[in-house]
Protein backbone atom coordinates (compact mmCIF):
# COMPACT_ATOMS: atom_id res chain seq x y z
CA UNK A 1 0.00 0.00 0.00
CA UNK A 2 1.03 3.83 -0.83
CA UNK A 3 -0.18 5.16 2.87
CA UNK A 4 -1.35 3.75 6.03
CA UNK A 5 -3.85 6.25 6.44
CA UNK A 6 -4.57 8.77 9.25
CA UNK A 7 -3.63 9.02 12.75
CA UNK A 8 -5.45 6.34 14.58
CA UNK A 9 -6.80 8.63 17.42
CA UNK A 10 -9.89 9.21 14.49
CA UNK A 11 -11.34 5.81 13.93
CA UNK A 12 -13.22 6.78 10.72
CA UNK A 13 -10.06 7.46 8.96
CA UNK A 14 -8.78 3.79 9.56
CA UNK A 15 -10.53 2.38 6.33
CA UNK A 16 -9.70 5.26 3.60
CA UNK A 17 -7.08 2.81 2.06
CA UNK A 18 -10.18 0.16 1.65
CA UNK A 19 -12.73 2.82 0.68
CA UNK A 20 -10.42 4.20 -2.19
CA UNK A 21 -9.89 0.77 -3.18
CA UNK A 22 -13.51 0.32 -3.58
CA UNK A 23 -13.78 3.67 -5.11
CA UNK A 24 -11.27 2.81 -8.31
CA UNK A 25 -10.05 -0.37 -8.41
CA UNK A 26 -7.75 -2.52 -6.17
CA UNK A 27 -4.40 -1.73 -7.93
CA UNK A 28 -5.31 1.90 -8.20
CA UNK A 29 -4.27 3.25 -4.38
CA UNK A 30 -1.71 5.76 -5.72
CA UNK A 31 -4.16 7.14 -8.16
CA UNK A 32 -7.20 7.33 -5.77
CA UNK A 33 -4.72 9.18 -3.11
CA UNK A 34 -3.91 11.45 -5.77
CA UNK A 35 -7.29 12.57 -6.80
CA UNK A 36 -8.67 12.36 -3.72
CA UNK A 37 -6.61 14.44 -1.97
CA UNK A 38 -9.74 16.56 -0.69
CA UNK A 39 -11.88 14.33 0.60
CA UNK A 40 -9.24 12.12 2.27
CA UNK A 41 -8.76 15.90 4.23
CA UNK A 42 -12.31 15.71 4.83
CA UNK A 43 -12.65 12.39 6.69
CA UNK A 44 -9.55 12.88 8.71
CA UNK A 45 -9.41 16.16 10.48
CA UNK A 46 -7.18 17.00 13.67
CA UNK A 47 -8.17 20.03 15.53
CA UNK A 48 -6.23 23.04 16.60
CA UNK A 49 -7.95 25.15 18.93
CA UNK A 50 -6.22 28.61 17.76
CA UNK A 51 -6.88 27.11 13.43
CA UNK A 52 -9.66 28.02 11.41
CA UNK A 53 -8.43 24.99 9.21
CA UNK A 54 -9.18 21.10 9.49
CA UNK A 55 -5.66 19.69 9.49
CA UNK A 56 -5.07 15.77 8.14
CA UNK A 57 -1.86 13.91 9.46
CA UNK A 58 -1.22 10.84 6.56
CA UNK A 59 0.94 9.01 6.56
CA UNK A 60 1.90 8.73 2.67
CA UNK A 61 5.02 7.45 0.87
CA UNK A 62 3.78 9.01 -2.60
CA UNK A 63 5.73 11.55 -4.50
CA UNK A 64 4.90 15.10 -3.30
CA UNK A 65 2.04 14.32 -1.44
CA UNK A 66 3.46 14.91 1.99
CA UNK A 67 1.62 16.09 5.06
CA UNK A 68 2.82 19.15 4.60
CA UNK A 69 1.84 19.97 0.91
CA UNK A 70 -1.77 18.74 1.81
CA UNK A 71 -2.22 21.19 4.35
CA UNK A 72 -0.96 23.50 2.24
CA UNK A 73 -3.65 22.64 -0.30
CA UNK A 74 -6.25 22.61 2.08
CA UNK A 75 -5.37 26.00 3.42
CA UNK A 76 -5.17 27.76 0.39
CA UNK A 77 -8.57 26.71 -0.66
CA UNK A 78 -10.06 27.85 2.14
CA UNK A 79 -8.50 31.15 1.78
CA UNK A 80 -9.75 31.17 -1.61
CA UNK A 81 -13.34 30.26 -0.74
CA UNK A 82 -12.85 33.38 2.50
CA UNK A 83 -11.49 35.57 -0.53
CA UNK A 84 -14.96 34.88 -3.17
CA UNK A 85 -17.18 34.83 -0.29
CA UNK A 86 -16.05 38.37 1.13
CA UNK A 87 -16.41 39.99 -2.25
CA UNK A 88 -19.52 38.32 -2.93
CA UNK A 89 -21.06 39.79 0.61
CA UNK A 90 -19.25 43.16 0.16
CA UNK A 91 -20.99 43.29 -3.85
CA UNK A 92 -24.60 43.76 -1.78
CA UNK A 93 -25.92 47.21 -1.36
CA UNK A 94 -24.68 48.61 1.88
CA UNK A 95 -22.78 44.92 3.39
CA UNK A 96 -20.03 45.24 5.26
CA UNK A 97 -18.13 42.74 5.76
CA UNK A 98 -15.01 41.71 8.82
CA UNK A 99 -12.72 38.74 9.01
CA UNK A 100 -11.10 37.03 11.09
CA UNK A 101 -13.34 37.88 14.46
CA UNK A 102 -12.42 36.04 17.72
CA UNK A 103 -15.31 34.83 20.09
CA UNK A 104 -15.21 33.28 23.50
CA UNK A 105 -17.44 32.09 25.76
CA UNK A 106 -17.90 30.49 29.14
CA UNK A 107 -19.01 27.24 30.54
CA UNK A 108 -18.54 25.92 33.78
CA UNK A 109 -15.56 28.77 34.69
CA UNK A 110 -14.32 27.29 31.17
CA UNK A 111 -13.09 29.51 28.37
CA UNK A 112 -13.40 28.47 24.85
CA UNK A 113 -12.15 30.53 21.76
CA UNK A 114 -12.59 30.59 18.19
CA UNK A 115 -12.16 32.64 15.75
CA UNK A 116 -14.58 32.76 13.20
CA UNK A 117 -13.98 33.63 9.31
CA UNK A 118 -15.97 37.08 9.13
CA UNK A 119 -19.14 39.03 10.26
CA UNK A 120 -21.20 39.88 8.19
CA UNK A 121 -23.50 43.49 8.82
CA UNK A 122 -26.26 44.88 6.66
CA UNK A 123 -28.29 47.85 7.76
CA UNK A 124 -30.14 47.34 10.71
CA UNK A 125 -33.40 45.97 10.26
CA UNK A 126 -32.45 43.77 7.79
CA UNK A 127 -33.78 40.47 7.95
CA UNK A 128 -31.80 38.03 5.83
CA UNK A 129 -29.12 38.08 2.91
CA UNK A 130 -29.01 35.73 -0.23
CA UNK A 131 -26.49 32.84 -0.40
CA UNK A 132 -23.66 34.71 -2.06
CA UNK A 133 -23.71 33.08 -5.78
CA UNK A 134 -21.73 29.67 -5.95
CA UNK A 135 -21.88 28.57 -2.19
CA UNK A 136 -24.66 26.58 -0.55
CA UNK A 137 -25.40 27.70 3.39
CA UNK A 138 -25.71 24.92 6.10
CA UNK A 139 -27.10 26.20 9.79
CA UNK A 140 -24.82 24.29 12.65
CA UNK A 141 -26.80 21.44 12.27
CA UNK A 142 -26.11 20.84 8.72
CA UNK A 143 -29.64 21.88 7.28
CA UNK A 144 -29.99 23.57 4.33
CA UNK A 145 -31.00 27.12 4.09
CA UNK A 146 -31.91 29.38 1.01
CA UNK A 147 -30.91 32.64 2.82
CA UNK A 148 -28.79 33.69 5.67
CA UNK A 149 -30.51 35.15 9.04
CA UNK A 150 -29.49 38.10 10.35
CA UNK A 151 -29.56 39.06 14.20
CA UNK A 152 -31.80 42.29 15.32
CA UNK A 153 -28.78 44.61 14.34
CA UNK A 154 -28.66 43.19 10.69
CA UNK A 155 -25.57 40.88 11.35
CA UNK A 156 -24.71 37.07 11.24
CA UNK A 157 -21.31 34.99 11.49
CA UNK A 158 -20.39 33.14 8.79
CA UNK A 159 -17.98 30.57 8.33
CA UNK A 160 -16.56 28.77 5.09
CA UNK A 161 -15.79 24.77 4.92
CA UNK A 162 -13.98 23.02 2.09
CA UNK A 163 -15.72 20.30 0.98
CA UNK A 164 -17.46 18.25 3.86
CA UNK A 165 -15.50 19.40 6.46
CA UNK A 166 -17.09 19.79 10.10
CA UNK A 167 -16.44 22.23 12.67
CA UNK A 168 -13.64 22.02 15.00
CA UNK A 169 -13.97 20.85 18.20
CA UNK A 170 -13.87 24.92 19.67
CA UNK A 171 -16.43 26.04 17.06
CA UNK A 172 -18.90 23.32 18.31
CA UNK A 173 -18.74 24.43 21.39
CA UNK A 174 -18.42 28.75 20.97
CA UNK A 175 -21.02 28.96 17.73
CA UNK A 176 -24.07 27.17 19.59
CA UNK A 177 -23.17 29.55 22.70
CA UNK A 178 -23.14 32.86 19.97
CA UNK A 179 -26.77 31.81 18.73
CA UNK A 180 -28.16 32.00 22.18
CA UNK A 181 -25.95 34.82 22.99
CA UNK A 182 -23.61 33.27 25.73
CA UNK A 183 -20.22 35.08 23.36
CA UNK A 184 -17.80 37.65 23.95
CA UNK A 185 -16.25 39.16 21.30
CA UNK A 186 -12.29 40.04 21.31
CA UNK A 187 -9.72 41.71 19.66
CA UNK A 188 -9.75 44.76 17.07
CA UNK A 189 -11.41 43.01 14.66
CA UNK A 190 -14.50 42.72 16.88
CA UNK A 191 -14.05 46.03 17.53
CA UNK A 192 -14.18 46.69 13.67
CA UNK A 193 -17.29 44.21 13.18
CA UNK A 194 -19.27 46.01 16.64
CA UNK A 195 -19.08 42.97 18.22
CA UNK A 196 -17.01 43.85 20.92
CA UNK A 197 -18.28 42.79 24.03
CA UNK A 198 -21.62 40.70 25.20
CA UNK A 199 -22.74 39.50 21.46
CA UNK A 200 -26.50 39.32 21.31
CA UNK A 201 -27.87 36.15 20.00
CA UNK A 202 -26.36 35.69 16.81
CA UNK A 203 -27.19 33.53 13.73
CA UNK A 204 -23.85 31.25 12.83
CA UNK A 205 -23.97 29.84 9.24
CA UNK A 206 -21.36 27.52 7.57
CA UNK A 207 -20.41 28.31 3.91
CA UNK A 208 -19.44 25.99 1.40
CA UNK A 209 -18.70 25.96 -2.83
CA UNK A 210 -21.35 24.37 -4.14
Amino acid sequence: MPWKGCDLQFPRCENLSSRCTAQLGASTDVACLRGRVMPALEQCPRRLSDSNFDLVWLNLSVAGQTPGSIVAANNQAHTQAVIGATSNFQSMPSVAVQTEVTMNTTINGVVTTSRADMVITAPSGTASLPVPQGYVATDLSGNPITSIPLNSNGQAIVEIKTGNGPMTANQSIVYPQIQTGNATGTGSNATSANMAGPVAPTPVIILRKS
